[in-house]
């Protein structure tokens, strides 16, 4: 009993100290490091993902393969392209043979024949296969209970929107349980029991959007147009009229303005992890730049990267001036040629 219990205690220690690790980008090829910004291989790699539970998908030589975390390869995949990253236990590739596939941790096969497939939320992938719609859990079984419809987006907190025969969007459960009556010509996203529905007006150029309830009874007053999205601090909205942007500000779940920012602010990604959120800057009209921001409307950094991605281990990476860098939460940058010397 106490080699297995010490036997573990060295597994435990070596998935800590491999825990941040990641893939950077230089040049047309990754190669990993740590959260210390130390090189861990070289960059050999044409694509790389994140490690899970000691799992990762490289692909070199035109080959993937599943590598453990000493970098040594463990299986070869047969595939034409990497559909979904580690997650959950499987791994999503795709080719002519197989149509879109999953493999589990061990490189076996355990799905194949799919149309398409999409990340796991709370433990399911949506699925299609041969055009019907079910739900792939993460312990390995299939839901037909969705197969019914026409559409279906995993909008989170086990909720889906999907799309009946008629053409109209409503939330369901996995179990198909109606959460929200059909009522949208488009999906419907949810925050907790708070739900965003974009509404189409004929002749009208953009969508407005609305807040509602669980039975579609509209919760604010105002109907915020154009662009939505969620933050851990609160819902970021552009207010505005027809024919001009507006502004962007931050609400909370009770309809209580937060913070407003100028109209020449598109936010663009979110961080789900932490209260960062990337911009561009839209005073160059030809040549838009990103910089980072909190959601207090603090600009962490300029307007001055190509492009940006969102951050894995505290760091995001970006471009400037043709050259691919990383940037902390604080706004430091880093060359990742420096890194990889």
């Amino acid at each position: 009993m106490k080699k297995i219990s010490l036997l573990l205690l060295f597994l435990l220690l070596i998935n800590l100290c491999f825990a941040n690790i990641f893939p950077v980008k230089y040049g047309d090829l990754f190669g990993y490091i740590d959260e210390n910004l130390q090189a861990i291989t070289k960059p050999i790699y044409e694509e790389a993902t994140n490690f899970d539970n000691g799992i990762a998908v490289v692909k070199q030589d035109s080959r993937y393969y599943l590598i453990n975390q000493n970098f040594e390869k463990i299986k070869e995949i047969d595939a034409d392209y990497l559909w979904l990253p580690p997650q959950n236990g499987f791994i999503a590739f795709g080719n002519q043979k197989n149509k879109v596939f999953f493999v589990d941790y061990n490189g076996n096969i355990v799905l194949s024949g799919l149309d398409s497939c999409f990340p796991f939320v709370n433990g399911y992938s949506v699925i299609k296969k041969n055009g019907k719609i079910y739900l792939f859990s993460s312990n390995g079984e299939i839901l037909e209970s969705l197969k019914d419809y026409k559409n279906c987006i995993n909008c989170g907190n086990g909720y889906y929107s999907v799309k009946n025969k008629n053409g109209l969007y409503g939330i369901v459960d996995a179990n198909n349980n109606k959460i929200m009556r059909f009522i949208s010509k488009k999906p419907i996203y949810s925050l907790k029991d708070i739900f965003v529905l974009q509404i189409d007006f004929a002749g009208w150029e953009n969508d407005y959007i609305e807040f509602v309830d669980e039975s579609g009874s509209t919760l604010f007053d105002v109907i915020y147009y154009d662009n939505a999205g969620v933050t851990e601090s609160g819902i970021v909205v552009q207010y505005g009229a027809i024919g001009f942007d507006g502004f962007w500000k931050i609400i909370n779940t009770q309809n209580e303005d937060l913070l407003y920012f100028d109209d020449n602010i598109l936010i663009d990604k979110f961080v789900k992890s932490k209260s960062i959120m990337t911009y561009l800057d839209k005073n160059n009209e030809k040549n838009y730049l990103y910089g980072y921001m909190d959601v207090n409307g603090e600009k962490i950094t300029e307007a001055i990267f190509e492009n940006c991605s969102n951050f894995k281990f505290g760091f995001s990476e970006a471009i400037l001036d043709g050259k691919n860098v990383l940037v902390s939460e604080n706004g430091e940058v880093y060359d990742i040629e420096t890194i990889f010397r």
